[in-house]
């Protein structure tokens, strides 16, 4: 029990949040208003799912700091790449009333603003793990 609380004060409640999450992004409309808040409130989401499988992992364990910054590193290039779901389907966004990153920015800037923020993220997170960087930028040069 002890175990389970402190886990609990270290990640917060999992269901409730996930459960708030959803009520948020579905009957407040969250997934409509701002593609800002969309993309947040996914990144909040993605992030709910994997401290569950973090709080089975660690058992009571105190997370270090490298993993907390990781977990901070995950739901920041969610937040930052999320948008790509949203290419496939601007008709239907855009029918909806949905204000998604792409009808906002139009297509073709939407495609630019992940292609560049997916570029950062490939060489800024292996820097923040220790590869140098010519290892880091020779995976971003890769990629393009």
């Amino acid at each position: 029990m002890a175990a389970s609380r402190g886990t609990q004060e270290d990640f917060g409640h999992l269901l409730p949040s996930l459960m708030m999450l959803g009520f948020w992004y579905n009957n407040l409309k969250g997934s409509d208003a701002s593609c800002v808040v969309r993309n947040l409130i996914n990144a909040a989401g993605f992030n709910r799912f994997t401290t569950g499988a973090l709080e089975v992992m660690v058992k009571g364990s105190t997370p270090n700091h490298n993993l907390l910054l990781w977990y901070g590193m995950i739901a920041a290039v969610i937040a930052t790449t999320v948008q790509t779901q949203d290419m496939y389907d601007q008709e239907g966004d855009a029918a909806r009333g949905r204000r998604t990153l792409p009808l906002v920015l139009g297509d073709t800037c939407g495609r630019w603003v992940t292609a560049i923020t997916v570029m950062f993220w490939v060489v800024f997170c292996p820097l923040c793990i220790g590869t140098s960087l010519l290892g880091a930028t020779s995976r971003a040069a890769l990629m393009a």
